[in-house]
């Protein structure tokens, strides 16, 4: 589960706000009933929580990893939702909306912590949005996820909030994107032939850049770019020297104000780069 967006709060200060529950199973499905292991116990969620204040600081959350054995994690099985602890993603009425976020963190950025937290429910949102092949990205021999978004997720300025610090403010208007990715993200194909091939070349360095914007009008957009060995020499940087223009092609989903998508292609361009420094 994934959620992003940006809200106004009633001072009109702007805040970037991220929220994202990280799931996966902890060993094969059948080794854990093996062992006695329910299929919650057998998961570990890894929570991602940030809030960023425009024109201010960033605040990143100490991210943090539950597995299920601790009872701390529950999930609901026919309808969107899931429980981490104190951080929650609800669908409150049984269907989709109203959808209630829960969350708290502890950034240890700088020399005193800082805990925030938020509480902020969706009224609403446009038509699904189906990623890759109807809803299927990639899935090729067993091996894929289901993909869905739903953009323009609108806030109900009644009841969302943020805490900072120990300071509450309230939410009046905000516009977020949810996506919903789940199935297996890496997996041994099924086929001796797929298998093969994919020992021809180099294994894959992992991972990929991701991009989503929601513009005026009631547009939106989606973009991504998978990491390839053709570009390690920008991965993982250390130095204290930039490596330079990097140039990829991405692959993007567009949603125009009658919700009716749009494939395209086109480059990602990064000209600049930040180094980014462990503070003690």
């Amino acid at each position: 589960y994934f959620f992003v967006g940006s809200a106004i709060a009633e001072d009109g200060q702007e805040y970037g706000i991220e929220m994202m529950f990280f799931r996966a199973s902890l060993i094969p499905p059948d080794l854990a009933h093996s062992l006695e292991f329910s299929d919650v116990e057998n998961q570990i969620v890894e929570l991602h929580f940030a809030i960023a204040k425009a024109g201010d600081r960033h605040y990143q959350a100490k991210p943090i990893a539950v597995a299920g054995t601790t009872g701390l994690l529950t999930f609901e099985a026919d309808r969107l939702g899931a429980t981490m602890g104190k951080n929650t993603i609800t669908s409150t009425d049984g269907d989709v909306y109203p959808i209630r976020l829960q969350a708290w963190g502890q950034d240890d950025g700088e020399i005193s912590p800082v805990q925030f937290s938020m509480d902020i429910t969706f009224t609403g949102g446009k038509d699904y949005l189906l990623q890759g092949d109807d809803g299927c990205s990639p899935c090729c021999d067993g091996v894929g996820t289901l993909y869905y978004s739903i953009p323009g997720l609108a806030l109900d300025p009644e009841v969302s909030n943020l805490t900072i610090d120990g300071n509450t403010v309230k939410l009046k208007e905000g516009v977020f994107w949810f996506d919903h990715q789940w199935g297996m993200l890496a997996a041994t194909p099924s086929s001796e032939v797929v298998r093969a091939a994919n020992n021809l070349a180099p294994a894959a360095p992992g991972g990929w850049d991701w991009f989503m914007a929601q513009f005026n009008g009631s547009r939106e957009i989606t973009a991504y770019a998978i990491h390839t060995n053709d570009y390690l020499q920008f991965y993982q940087q250390t130095g204290q020297n930039p490596p330079g223009t990097m140039t990829v092609k991405t692959t993007a989903r567009y949603m125009d104000p009658d919700s009716v998508t749009h494939r395209i292609e086109g480059e990602l361009s990064i000209t600049d780069w930040i180094l980014s420094v462990d503070t003690p």
